[in-house]
Parts: structure tokens; C-alpha cells; sequence
């Protein structure tokens, strides 16, 4: 299926997580990305802030978050969705990957729920095309 990227040539990949502070770890998923198709240049990694100020500025440089799977976000999903970020959600069966599906509902936006990868894939696709929107988003979805 190839990583999606390819799709908006312009589009990166930024990944947030605490364990990315050991160079060791970092270094594991640019390579594990890089076997699936995903050049360095289009790879951001965050390390996770303490302080909500930075943390939730870090959002400023984000047009689309997506979720995290087979455990589906909660509180990640909310606070992108707070700041204005569409997030795509992969369903599954299991409970724990069922959350973004339900705060999409809550929120009004079903649309942004997946059922197949490449599903995933375009949706997020969709929404990284249409500027406009994202920009609409950016101001009004809190």
C-alpha cells in the first residue's frame, strides 16, 4: 500500500512520543519507516513536553492527526480536535481502538472514521488536499 505520503508531495510525518528523548529509539523508527517507503526528509519527531504550552503548540504545525491504533487515543484525540486538528481513526473490534470513533460521532464528523487501511489512507489524503477546509477547521472545530 506504500506509506500514503506519496500522495501530497508536500505532506511529513510527525510523531510524538516520550520515548523518542533515547537516540536509540528515534533512531529505530526512522529506520522502520524508511523500510516501509518513508524518506527521512518527510519524518518529524517530537519529543513529549511536560508543559502544556509547548506541548499544545506543537499543533500549530499539524493539519491532520492520526490516530494511533490497536489503542485508538483519548486524550491525544481530544486535544487535537481542541486545537483544531481533524484526526483519522482506523475502526476495529477491540474496545480500546473503538474511542476515536466515538468522540467522532460526538463531535459530528463519522466521516473522518476508516474501516480498511486504504480508507485510512484517503481520508486523510482528502483532508490533506483541501486547504480550505483544514484552514475552516483550524478555526472552527474547537
Amino acid at each position: 500500500m506504500g506509506s500514503g505520503l506519496e500522495r501530497i508531495p508536500s505532506s511529513q510525518l510527525a510523531i510524538k512520543s516520550i520515548g523518542l528523548r533515547d537516540a536509540g529509539v528515534a533512531e529505530a523508527v526512522i529506520l522502520r519507516l524508511r523500510d516501509h517507503g518513508v524518506q527521512r526528509d518527510r519524518i518529524r519527531l517530537i519529543t513529549w513536553l511536560e508543559e502544556y504550552g509547548p506541548h499544545f503548540s506543537d499543533y500549530d504545525q499539524i493539519d491532520i492527526a492520526l490516530d494511533s491504533t490497536p489503542y485508538a487515543g483519548t486524550t491525544t484525540t481530544c486535544e487535537a480536535m481542541w486545537m483544531g486538528v481533524p484526526v483519522v481513526t482506523l475502526l476495529a473490534d477491540q474496545p480500546a481502538n473503538r474511542v476515536g470513533a466515538s468522540l467522532l460521532t460526538q463531535v459530528g464528523h463519522p466521516e473522518w472514521m476508516a474501516n480498511t487501511d486504504q480508507e485510512f489512507v484517503r481520508i486523510a489524503s482528502d483532508l490533506a488536499s483541501d486547504v480550505q477546509s483544514l484552514d475552516h477547521l483550524r478555526q472552527n472545530l474547537r
